[in-house]
């Protein structure tokens, strides 16, 4: 969903262009040091070096600004970590010194649903492909986690193919992720009592994605599978009292309506009730195929297709209350501020110095994400991994004796998957002599899904710097991970398009 208006986006591409093509003498010295930095044949050790450095200058900018030590401490951890993970991206490391941009979590593998196609499918044939154990997530384990991804990382999606609800502690999920500033998000099928929706609108949601295919009993039931249509919008009326009740324009509702051939007719009607029970928006959307799992269940693609907005939101979700509060995570921000990302470097990145590959292909969410499921489980991406087949299991976090010491970014796995796009030959050698259980599935993936977009990334670092301090200009490289560091004009003016990407429930 869009984090910026139409406005705001223009006027930050034109502040992009000015400072990135007036003179030099009065343009930004630091976005020419960054974009130098990112271009340069830099060893990792010399381009850690930097990144100590730009942190540093982000922490005295953002305290000047903002004169609150930890929020500074904070960001200017996310900036730096944002600068080393796009230094990894562009030249296909495969061993990283970065966090993830983005971390997904699953406060609980299981559904009460059973949709076609998913891992909870009523197909027990169907269901019985996939490597789904239904546990629940313990706070502490989640907390733990977040105590080395959080100060790093700028969003957390609560959710992957659990229903996220169902777990009686969400509500911490959410107060333990915004003590680290991060843009929360969930998607639901809200098919369950929902005892204090009260609870949940004060935790700090910044968005909750509703999935409804259907106006009627009949013709919801037909995809959405053991769902109560009349308790969903019960449920959907609670949210918006308690919203309205709170004073919050937060969590952010967003009606995502899939559309099939069974129930594609329905589409103006659930525009109308969208816009009537007073959620924000309806995404109106064409789903993956299901007909793998349930032939007589078709998607289809319908004209009404898109964004159907309501109130529209400005996207600013944190608060100067918000900026107090990393205070509440202190000894964890601080210990991550205490080290440099030199050392950083010998300790996590194993000191390891790597040539680059530019131009290898590669899986973005290989740099920008890290999976964490119900059964604490590390995997990199939106994916279930299968009983055979799809390896994508990397570690457990929640095994006893190795979570303390384990790094969910460079497993085995994770290396070997970076490994197998950026020089194919070199990891066909390495896993020569493995089993197939150590050969990971993204050497032999082809589906790709997109992750979280970096210009919704873009949106969370306006929101997080809601004064202006940092220069839009430099926000704009630190996420231009695609494109060259320096652009001519032409291709500037030419890319800037509305900004129409949209955040959703796969």
């Amino acid at each position: 969903m869009d984090l910026r208006t139409r406005y705001q986006y223009h006027r930050d591409r034109l502040v992009c262009l000015i400072d990135r093509h007036l003179p030099r003498p009065l343009g930004n010295a630091l976005l020419a040091e960054v974009e130098t930095a990112l271009r340069a044949p830099a060893r990792k050790k010399d381009f850690m070096r930097f990144a100590d450095s730009f942190q540093s200058r982000m922490f005295e900018l953002f305290l000047q600004g903002y004169g609150t030590e930890p929020f500074a401490k904070l960001l200017a951890l996310k900036l730096s970590n944002l600068a080393v993970a796009q230094y990894h991206y562009r030249r296909r490391h495969s061993v990283l010194v970065s966090r993830p941009v983005q971390l997904t979590v699953d406060p609980t593998n299981a559904c009460q649903l059973g949709c076609p196609a998913c891992v909870h499918t009523t197909n027990a044939p169907y269901a019985a492909i996939f490597d789904w154990p239904r546990q629940t997530l313990p706070v502490e384990t989640h907390d733990r986690f977040l105590a080395g991804m959080g100060p790093f990382a700028l969003s957390t999606l609560l959710y992957n193919y659990g229903e996220p609800l169902l777990h009686k502690q969400f509500s911490k999920f959410v107060q333990s992720a915004k003590k680290y500033l991060l843009f929360v998000h969930t998607s639901t099928n809200l098919s369950m009592p929902l005892s204090d929706p009260d609870e949940l609108v004060n935790s700090g949601l910044d968005r909750m994605v509703l999935s409804i295919d259907g106006t009627t009993q009949e013709t919801y039931e037909r995809y959405r599978r053991n769902g109560n249509l009349e308790l969903v919008f019960e449920n959907v009326r609670k949210l918006v009292a308690a919203r309205k009740r709170s004073g919050l324009r937060t969590p952010y509702l967003c009606w995502q309506f899939l559309t099939f051939e069974h129930n594609a007719h329905q589409t103006a009607d659930a525009i109308a009730r969208a816009r009537e029970l007073g959620v924000n928006e309806i995404l109106v959307e064409t789903p993956f195929a299901v007909d793998s799992d349930d032939p007589g269940i078709r998607a289809v693609t319908v004209r009404e297709r898109g964004r159907h907005v309501f109130e529209e939101w400005d996207g600013n979700w944190c608060s100067a209350e918000w900026r107090r509060g990393a205070g509440d995570a202190a000894t964890a921000i601080d210990d991550e501020f205490g080290r440099s990302w030199e050392q950083r470097f010998v300790e996590e990145g194993q000191g390891k110095e790597e040539e680059s590959r530019s131009g290898a292909p590669t899986c973005d969410w290989l740099y920008q994400n890290v999976t964490l499921d119900g059964a604490a489980r590390i995997m990199p991406c939106c994916m279930a991994p299968e009983k055979s087949g799809k390896r994508l299991v990397f570690a457990n976090f929640g095994e006893t004796g190795t979570a303390a010491n384990l790094d969910p970014v460079n497993t085995p796995m994770g290396v070997r998957s970076r490994l197998a796009f950026a020089d194919r030959a070199e990891y066909d050698a390495e896993v020569g002599p493995l089993t197939d259980s150590a050969r990971p599935f993204c050497a032999e993936c082809q589906e790709k899904p997109p992750p979280y977009h970096l210009d919704n990334i873009g949106g969370d670092i306006r929101a997080l710097d809601d004064s202006g301090v940092l220069p839009r200009s430099l926000a704009q490289v630190l996420t231009d991970w695609k494109r060259r560091v320096r652009t001519r004009l032409s291709h500037e003016l030419s890319a800037a398009a509305p900004y129409t990407s949209a955040r959703h429930a796969p």
